[in-house]
């Protein structure tokens, strides 16, 4: 009865001890398969993070680009306002020009009818209007030195208009190429926003990527954190069944009661 005893205990441990090999090996395999799907998340999270760091250094640079085309499009826009006052500024003083010429050209003219008539004044006309010939050659006289300085008058003003409208030409142009440069930096930041845009959403989803990755890597982990302390555990059962095994040999006190 013992005998039979002994042995039945022998083989309950032997299934016990073979299942729990068994259970140890199959928790092996799946904690090498979960090992596996950590180091390739870990991997892809490697590769996001670089990915990352790439997209946002790209948006770092094209702030910087962004902020001096800002910079340089308010700078233009003072100097086209600046040009705007500056033409403003010529074209006053062309028209203020012009109407100098014209009155200096009606003094001329009321000069030369003037000095026409004297011309044509007779002896009779100049003793009955009570004024001698020499009043008269000297009113004359006036009047010629008068036609000459306002004559003079006119081709400097002439000059000087001439020498305005060049400018306010000149200025012109260089208000139409800081309207075209304008236009051209504006059309450059559009881009650059358009990029940045573009650039922000990967950077977002890539983000969002990198933490769905991270819960399930930490998901992974937890599993196999979980796994290995069953293996933990199997291993600590197996022993003890190892240990209870060691029971005492045919023929020892026990057998021979």
């Amino acid at each position: 009865m013992a005998l039979s005893s002994l042995f039945f205990a022998h083989s309950v441990r032997a299934d016990t001890s073979d299942d729990l090999q068994k259970q140890i090996a199959d928790k092996n395999v799946q904690l090498q398969a979960l090992q596996a799907e950590i180091t390739q998340y870990e991997q892809q999270l490697n590769t996001i993070g670089s990915a990352k760091k790439t997209l946002e250094a790209v948006i770092a640079e094209l702030d910087v680009s962004r902020k001096k085309l800002t910079a340089d499009i308010g700078v233009t826009q003072n100097r086209i306002t600046t040009a705007n006052l500056t033409l403003n500024e010529l074209g006053n003083q062309i028209t203020d020009t012009e109407k100098r010429i014209d009155g200096s050209k009606v003094t001329i003219g009321q000069s030369l009818r003037t000095v026409g008539k004297l011309d044509d004044t007779t002896f009779a006309e100049y003793f009955l209007s009570a004024q001698t010939f020499a009043t008269a050659w000297q009113e004359s006289d006036r009047l010629t030195e008068l036609q000459s300085a306002l004559g003079i008058e006119v081709i400097h003003l002439s000059n000087a208009k001439t020498a305005l409208e060049q400018n306010q030409a000149a200025v012109s142009l260089q208000q139409k190429n800081l309207v075209t440069y304008k236009t051209t930096l504006a059309g450059q930041k559009k881009v650059l926003d358009q990029n940045r845009t573009t650039q922000t959403s990967v950077l977002i989803e890539t983000k969002n990527k990198e933490s769905n990755y991270q819960t399930i890597l930490a998901t992974k982990k937890a599993a196999a954190q979980s796994l290995q302390n069953e293996i933990n555990s199997y291993e600590s059962q197996l022993q003890y069944t190892f240990d209870q095994s060691k029971l005492p040999a045919t023929g020892s006190g026990v057998l021979a009661f």
